[in-house]
Order: structure tokens, then sequence, then C-alpha cells
């Protein structure tokens, strides 16, 4: 599952991501995976989850954060959804963005 934190600033994302990181870790057979821009979180996450930084590989506007959102999708193959099954990622190129928005997206 993917799930998107937004919020306005002092609202609490960070704290909340922190927790969701941590549960995640505990719960999940699968990987950890969250992103964010900057190394702010290095030190505060678990060190099971993993971090990506998107200054690091360029990540600039909506189309080429979905890219990279799906390209991490598509390299672990199988992701578990909400229900705690798993789906096949990469089926379908052109129904794989549908897929990934519907199935695994999820705003907190």
């Amino acid at each position: 599952m993917i799930t998107l934190i937004v919020g306005k600033k002092g609202s609490g994302k960070t704290k909340k991501l922190i927790e969701r990181a941590s549960q995640a870790v505990k719960n999940t057979n699968g990987n950890v995976i969250v992103i964010e821009k900057g190394s702010k979180l290095t030190y505060d996450l678990p060190h099971e989850a993993r971090l990506i930084d998107t200054d690091a590989y360029k990540v600039s506007g909506a189309d080429v954060f979905f890219g990279f959102v799906s390209g991490i999708c598509a390299g672990d193959c199988v992701c578990e959804t909400r229900t705690g099954k798993n789906a096949q990622c990469g089926n379908s190129i052109k129904k794989f963005p549908q897929m990934i928005w519907k199935k695994f997206v999820h705003i907190v």
C-alpha cells in the first residue's frame, strides 16, 4: 500500500509518518519504503525502513514523482495491499498507473 500524508505546515505530518513507518515495520512481511525530500528523517525512522531522498534522484513535478513511485513498486514486483493480500504490480504496463492509484494509494 502507498500512503500519502498531506497537510499544512505544523499539522503533524512528520510525527504521523514516523509512527506509521514504525508500525508498518512491525506489522508487515514486505518492504517499508519512506520517500521524502531531503534526509531529515534518517535517524528518526527504524533502520528496517528504506529511506529514499527524492533530492538525490532529482525528482521534480507530479509526473516525475508518479513515475518514480511506479518504478519503486514495479521493482518490488509483489506489493502488499490494504487487505494484506499480495498483488502483482507489473502485469500490464498500460493498466499499471490506474492499478497503482486505485489499489495501493491511501491519502491520510
